[in-house]
């Protein structure tokens, strides 16, 4: 809580349509430099890795590959005014790489997949009850051109974004237990 940090471990799947897939792989751009993490804190302490060795194809005759994750993310807003009662939002957050929005000019965006997104077993805080997930899309407008665009004339382009979050609300006992726990520890009857 004091860091606002957490660490998440999970699978994030991408699928994409055949053109994308031939401009993909004429630039060399494996789905797993497509994202960059945006609450991501320490790049060397995390990963992303291709579940697959290369992208398979769905008999739909998309392209599709699963990324398996691990991360320390950043939480830029815990608000416990309401204690008892706040609710705790993990967010982590994706966007897409400054290289795919490049490759081609490909109008590109990152479309949640509502249907079968969530989470799983082991996901609880201590104290809290899960209470569900949600799925955000975003458009990311950076400030700058990042050097790209020296003349000016074109503005910064935004970025698709996707923010997926886990929501929690402390539970009942864990909120009538610690004020009784620590009203006991410093003496007060």
């Amino acid at each position: 809580v004091d860091d606002k940090t957490f660490n998440a471990v999970g699978r994030i799947w991408l699928n994409w349509p055949e053109r994308v897939q031939t401009v993909l792989a004429n630039e060399n751009l494996p789905p797993e430099k497509w994202l960059n993490w945006v609450n991501l804190i320490d790049g060397w302490d995390s990963r992303l890795e291709p579940v697959y060795p290369a992208p398979i194809r769905l008999a739909d005759g998309r392209y599709h590959q699963s990324l398996q994750f691990s991360g320390q993310f950043y939480v830029a807003e815990l608000d416990f005014r309401r204690f008892p009662f706040q609710r705790i939002r993990l967010p982590v957050v994706l966007e897409l790489s400054e290289n795919l929005t490049r490759a081609g000019h490909l109008p590109l965006a990152l479309v949640p997949d509502r249907e079968d997104s969530g989470v799983g077993l082991y996901s609880d805080l201590i104290g809290y009850r899960t209470i569900g997930f949600d799925v955000q899309r975003h458009q990311h407008e950076y400030g700058s051109r990042f050097g790209l665009n020296p003349d000016h004339s074109l503005l910064p382009a935004p970025v698709p974004q996707v923010m997926f979050a886990t929501v929690y609300q402390q539970s009942v006992n864990a909120a009538l237990l610690k004020p009784l726990v620590y009203g006991a520890a410093v003496g007060i009857a």
